[in-house]
């Protein structure tokens, strides 16, 4: 249990409980917790150290260092308080606790899920918990949270999180002792050792297959029986979008995560995935992009291309001065020429892309899509983008904010970016629309604790302040 997480809850959160009772943390003059209803009155005493909201009928308690879970008539459930320490782990409806240097976990009636004795326990989408870790004689199992045994511990000791019911990992082979990598089928209950050469690596499955890699040369996909059952590949790359880019015989191609070939291996090189249902390749010296039917859709006619990323993607070409680049959406059409250093973007939230920022030098001004004019210069130095589609600028190493119309919200008088995204925040939370001067100062002052009136007398009326 930790305090500060616990202050957020009890501002937050409460729990209705039978009856349609509602329990609240409620604390003494003493510091002490306890549990009191609505109307204040207390129902559980104030006589623990800490206390979390309640979650399906029970909370968790600590008591003079031991910690457990009581009922809402405030008594203890399941083993007690026996514990040295109780946290709630997320959704799952499940408390990591420790017990004499051991861990564990119980659900919300305080019945062991998994008994209170392992070295460690790593939570995911399954819990993977372990004896002796990182040493010869380690050893790990997998559950779900439910307690429901995935697999036993003992078969493995290290392994990738389970993945498409399967488990790929090291362990002790029943041969010789040694250590091979091994499948474990979470379905059928089934072991496999698999062959185990130096300089082999195998990965985790996606959709029925494993990709191996031997001596980072060549690299193929095996099925849960551990078959091979691919060709051999050169080349594969990171699974995206359901595919594979794929070299073989020095020419590129696609599969999809089935192993059946998209897009036959016939171009010179290739992008390394595919994205957004596009893949950027090069034919004849020239690059351009083919969709999943193998279709030519962005003719070949750049130096450069890169992947599309939200809707749009970067063409270019090799000058005398360096790379130059534009920005093309999926039909092809170029909404900025080929003559940047670099370009800066993110689309609104309706996916349209209304201006970008541009950079010729090391400086970035920004450029009107609809009307092609450029503001904002001669430019700032960086770019970052917030949640709702303002950009963050620096200049001089001070920060400010220009909105997605590209009106300057904020001057670049601020010390670090994450000040400036705070008090756009802030601002949005107060439904602050008019950035005045004076509201810039106001908002400095919550991202600056050495401002204070004395400095800001000057701008801000006496009527104005309300701290």
């Amino acid at each position: 249990m930790r305090k500060g997480l616990l202050i957020c809850f009890i501002q937050a959160l409460f729990y209705v409980v039978a009856g349609g009772q509602t329990l609240i943390p409620q604390s003494d003059a003493t510091g002490k917790w306890g549990f009191a209803d609505e109307d204040g009155n207390i129902i559980i005493p104030c006589e623990y150290d800490e206390v979390s909201p309640f979650v399906d009928g029970s909370a968790a308690v600590e008591k003079k260092d031991h910690c457990g879970l009581i009922d809402m008539n405030g008594k203890p459930i399941g083993r007690g308080l026996i514990y040295g320490g109780i946290d709630l782990i997320g959704t799952h409806s499940v408390y990591r606790v420790e017990l004499r240097g051991k861990v564990g976990l119980i659900d919300t009636q305080g019945q062991e899920v998994l008994p209170a004795n392992c070295d460690a326990i790593e939570l995911g989408h399954y819990v993977i918990h372990g004896h002796h870790l990182h040493t010869s004689s380690a050893t790990i199992g997998i559950i779900d949270y439910d307690g429901k045994e995935l697999m036993p511990e003992g078969i493995m000791r290290q392994a990738y999180p389970l993945s498409d019911k399967m488990v790929v990992g090291k362990g002790e082979s029943k041969a010789n002792k040694q250590l091979v990598w091994k499948l474990y089928d979470t379905v059928a209950g089934k072991e496999i050792e698999l062959p185990s050469p130096p300089g082999i690596q195998y990965h985790p499955f996606h959709s029925g297959y494993a990709l191996v890699n031997e001596n980072s040369k060549t690299n193929y996909f095996i099925d849960r029986q551990g078959k091979k059952c691919s060709p051999d590949y050169e080349f594969v790359g990171e699974l995206q979008e359901g595919h594979y880019v794929v070299r073989k015989q020095g020419l590129y191609g696609v599969i999809d995560s089935l192993l059946k070939e998209r897009i036959p291996c016939q171009y010179e090189d290739g992008g390394k995935t595919v994205s957004e249902g596009l893949w950027n390749t090069m034919q004849d010296e020239e690059w351009g992009y083919v969709d999943l039917q193998g279709k030519n859709v962005i003719p070949f006619s750049y130096e450069i291309t890169q992947p599309f990323f939200k809707g749009y993607a970067y063409v270019g070409e090799i000058a005398a001065e360096g790379f130059l680049f534009g920005l093309i959406n999926h039909q092809g059409k170029l909404l900025v020429p080929i003559k940047w250093a670099d370009i800066l973007y993110d689309p609104i939230r309706s996916g349209e892309l209304v201006s970008v920022w541009v950079a010729s030098n090391s400086l970035y001004s920004r450029l009107d899509l609809k009307t092609q004019q450029m503001s904002h210069q001669p430019g700032y130095s960086s770019v970052l983008f917030d949640a709702d589609g303002n950009s963050i600028v620096c200049s001089n190493n001070m920060w400010g904010c220009v909105d997605a119309k590209g009106t300057l919200l904020i001057p670049t008088k601020v010390d670090s970016n994450e000040a400036v995204i705070n008090m756009m925040e802030r601002a949005k939370r107060s439904g602050i629309t008019d950035f005045s001067p004076i509201v810039f100062h106001r908002l400095m002052i919550y991202e600056n604790p050495k401002r204070n009136a004395y400095t800001l007398s000057d701008k801000i009326p006496d009527n104005m302040w309300d701290y």
